[in-house]
């Protein structure tokens, strides 16, 4: 099998042996006889045991523990460096070019103890990546050797984090989950880093403490949850709807039908969280993925504490598919809740179905 619909950015990073990840090359046999650096082994404080989902993915207290680091080509190094997406610490591999010897386009890699999952349960797994430049390769992630994932230095910028989601679901052999990360340069000398590793039943969203992210009730699985729910005009209907989530089975949607009846100020409906705690000053990521079903859908907007931070309309990102969306938000001075409102707003031509999803907000190192 080959991907054939790649840009080149994403296949010159990939050689010409055989690779893992169709998604940006080829694929490949399972690797065998890897280098392994040598680490810590790892005590109680750094087992596997998730916290708030955690699989001491944050690298903050224990280094590379419970992880393990595998280099089979010289001219990677890896190192736990500062500052990380949230904390202090993060994971980072440092790329010489030229490369001296790849094992299946892979430079480096890092793999996670081997943690209990129940078969035929849906999984999300979150992470965060950082790239120095636009051709240092890519990262892809592999949970029990299925190739999961590729994140490239381009598709989302770079000089910055972003986070990224994962649905993963466990087929009827899956007791137990590994999460792998491996790192596929170019031929430029690159720095990648990764931080903040969440994996957690997708009911996890629902309980607090929240184990995906800290946003309650953020993938709508067990409805809405702590989020209120308003609708101005009688021309929309909105509520939590199954079957039609981005992860998972439910999502939040709503339903115009034209003319509008009595929107305020422009706004058919919106949906409000609750107060989320934070600290003056600190930058805060706000993630959601957004839904339009057709070109006229009008808009979606974002306020906290009232005040208007960003808009995505439907022919921003594109239709009839989930597309996500990335807000950094400051705490000003003095506030110390935070109240996120998405309010949609409708062409008044145009019956449409508008979708929020998979909705993360956290505070991290911009």
């Amino acid at each position: 099998m080959t991907a054939t619909n790649y840009p080149a950015r994403a296949t010159a990073a990939c050689g010409t042996t055989p690779e893992r990840y169709v998604s940006a090359c080829k694929c490949g046999p399972t690797c065998s006889g890897f280098v392994t650096s040598t680490t810590t082994s790892s005590s109680a404080a750094c087992s596997p045991t998730p916290t708030r989902g955690f699989i001491y993915g944050d690298f903050e207290e224990c280094g590379i523990a419970p992880w393990a680091a595998q280099i089979p080509d010289p001219a990677a190094t890896t190192v736990i460096s500062s500052p990380g997406f949230t904390g202090n610490k993060a994971f980072e591999v440092d790329f010489h070019a030229p490369s001296v010897s790849k094992e299946l386009g892979v430079s480096a890699r890092i793999l996670g103890q081997t943690v209990i999952a129940k078969p035929g349960q849906l999984y999300k797994l979150t992470f965060a990546t950082w790239f120095d430049n636009g051709d240092a390769g890519f990262t892809g992630v592999m949970i029990n050797n299925r190739s999961g994932a590729t994140i490239d230095a381009r598709d989302f910028g770079f000089g910055h984090w972003h986070l990224n989601q994962l649905a993963w679901t466990s087929t009827a052999a899956d007791f137990y989950t590994t999460i792998k990360y491996e790192f596929i340069f170019g031929e430029t000398s690159s720095v990648d880093k990764l931080d903040s590793i969440t994996f957690a039943h997708i009911s996890a969203s629902c309980s607090l403490p929240v184990a995906v992210g800290i946003l309650p009730d953020g993938e709508f699985e067990c409805g809405l949850g702590a989020w209120t729910v308003q609708t101005p005009d009688s021309a929309a209907t909105a509520d939590v709807k199954y079957g039609v989530g981005n992860i998972g089975s439910a999502a939040f949607e709503v339903d115009f039908h034209t003319p509008p009846v009595s929107p305020q100020l422009g706004v058919s409906a919106r949906i409000i969280s609750p107060a989320l705690p934070v600290t003056a000053g600190t930058s805060y990521y706000l993630q959601f993925y957004s839904f339009f079903d057709n070109l006229q859908a009008g808009f979606i907007g974002v306020m906290i504490n009232g005040n208007p931070i960003y808009t995505v309309d439907a022919g921003d990102k594109g239709v009839g598919a989930y597309h996500v969306n990335d807000v950094t938000w400051v705490a000003p001075a003095g506030v110390t809740a935070a109240n996120i409102s998405f309010e949609f707003l409708f062409s008044p031509g145009q019956s449409s179905v508008d979708r929020i999803d998979s909705i993360i907000f956290q505070a991290f190192n911009p």
